[in-house]
């Protein structure tokens, strides 16, 4: 039996999970209230983020 991990031409474990990114299809139009910084995140719901990190919800 093999008992070696699977990997593909990169290396990489190819049994891992894909990771999930937010669709940046459509920009967002939330700007940060405090820094006017606009949301890097694309179309999504929940928290904005700008591109210090920073978070915020829509009042």
């Amino acid at each position: 039996m093999n008992t070696e991990t699977p990997t593909s031409a990169t290396g990489t474990d190819d049994r891992s999970w894909p990771v999930l990114k937010a669709a940046l299809t459509e920009p967002c139009d939330g700007c940060n209230p405090i820094t006017g910084r606009p949301c890097t995140l694309g179309h999504h719901s929940g928290y904005h983020r700008d591109s210090s990190g920073t978070e915020w919800l829509d009042e």
